[in-house]
């Protein structure tokens, strides 16, 4: 009777073990999956950061494109003033190359 009492205390006392391992672990994948949640929630939350900064340069690239574009239209605008003041410059010495010519004749 000794005997299979001392079996029967081993016996509960090995079960009682297992049972607190098998607690321990379940707490210790309880903080790995929280972890993990904690871990994925911040990956969510860099991309999310990521793709806004993606958009701001897209948008950032076609207000630059907009402005190249206006400087273009005003050079070539100030390109056709020149054009059009050196023909008016021209047309005006040619004027008065003609007077000078028909005041001598």
């Amino acid at each position: 009777a000794q005997r299979e009492r001392s079996l029967q205390e081993a016996l509960d006392l090995a079960v009682a073990q297992a049972k607190q391992a098998r607690g321990e672990a379940a707490g210790a994948a309880a903080g790995r999956s929280q972890g993990a949640e904690a871990a994925g929630a911040r990956i969510a939350a860099l991309t999310a950061e990521a793709n806004a900064a993606r958009a701001a340069a897209m948008e950032a690239k076609k207000a630059l494109v907009a402005v190249r574009d206006a400087v273009a239209s005003e050079q070539a605008g100030a390109l056709a003033a020149r054009s059009e003041a050196a023909a008016a410059a021209a047309a005006l010495q040619a004027e008065r190359a003609a007077a000078a010519e028909a005041r001598e004749a």
